[in-house]
């Protein structure tokens, strides 16, 4: 008897250990944020996520420009572009900017212009303010929506499509040609 208790528990024991054993294995571990050659458009396409979306049908996401740089990082958390297909509208290429910075006051953007192109098609899409210090100094976030068209994009292929907000105060964007060639190796050849 003693002998079948003694089977019983090392049983137990070692069902325990190795279920703890593949528990470990299966807990997912933080990914450590892999650096992306800017200058590179295989590596920067790499880092483009895929989604396909119910209205707006297949969509391609460039990773966060505003970590490329620390001037764009110093005004923006956020610069990714997104190419969205589907067969009503085709093809549209939409830059997504979250600006996040401390002031006095909103930059209040209003619009955005590049060399080639005036007028972009913009749209200030939401406006927060996080708190400010006793030094009336406050953290602003405004979302924008800028559509860029396929010319645009291919005209600053090479070189690179600078862009110039506009508000109470102006900032200025400079997307690298490399960056703009990765989500254009997106597109599928039919």
């Amino acid at each position: 008897m003693k002998f079948l208790i003694q089977v019983v528990v090392f049983f137990i024991l070692g069902s325990i250990q190795t279920w703890a054993d593949t528990t470990e294995q299966t807990i997912e571990k933080p990914k450590e944020q892999s650096v992306i050659d800017w200058s590179s458009p295989n590596d920067i396409k790499k880092h483009m996520v895929y989604k396909l979306m119910p209205i707006k049908g297949e969509g391609t996401f460039a990773p966060n420009l505003a970590l490329s740089n620390s001037s764009l990082s110093e005004n923006f958390s956020e610069i990714y572009l997104a190419r969205t297909e589907n067969f009503d509208d085709g093809e549209i290429f939409t830059l997504f900017v979250t600006a996040l910075y401390n002031d006095t006051d909103w930059h209040n953007y209003t619009g955005v212009s590049s060399p080639r192109a005036d007028d972009l098609s913009f749209t200030a899409l939401t406006k927060k303010e996080h708190g400010c210090d006793n030094k009336n100094l406050c953290k602003y976030e405004e979302n924008l929506s800028i559509e860029i068209g396929f010319i645009e994009i291919i005209d600053s292929l090479t070189t690179s499509l600078d862009l110039t907000l506009t508000g109470t105060k102006n900032h200025h964007i400079k997307i690298p040609g490399s960056y703009l060639l990765a989500i254009m190796r997106t597109i599928r050849s039919e």
